[in-house]
């Protein structure tokens, strides 16, 4: 029981930070692609508009990502690469979806970035037992 509540204790702000650092800097980065520019009035807007939503997500996803796909074995590196790749992923396939279908893709993208951060961490589980 304890290490359970030591896992929450951890894992709730664990996914709180990298939900809003991945969703901030996401929120930066495509709306700057797309015209919004990239000074420190769309950072502020990426920050909490981006971020709240993130953080929001990033918990549930930390969760599942901690207790299904990692089947709670973590290591700095696996975590560090994951958040790195679901950035990246995210970025992409929000600038991507708004070149091809248009700007109404962009919030899509909030709930795609989690469910291919999910997909990564399954990837690179496989990838460490290798």
């Amino acid at each position: 029981m304890r290490r359970l509540l030591k896992e929450i204790a951890l894992l709730i702000p664990g996914s709180l930070a990298a939900g809003w650092f991945i969703a901030t800097v996401q929120h930066f980065v495509v709306f700057g692609f797309l015209g919004g520019g990239f000074g420190w009035g769309p950072f502020e807007l990426a920050f909490f508009e981006g971020g709240i939503l993130g953080g929001a997500f990033g918990i549930p996803t930390g969760f599942i990502t901690y207790y299904l796909a990692l089947r709670r074995r973590v290591t700095l590196k696996i975590v560090s690469v994951i958040v790195i790749e679901g950035l990246v992923a995210g970025c992409v396939v929000a600038v991507a979806g708004a070149r091809m279908i248009g700007d109404a893709f962009v919030p899509v993208s909030a709930l795609i970035t989690p469910l291919l951060t999910i997909a990564i961490a399954v990837a690179t589980r496989d990838l460490e037992a290798a």
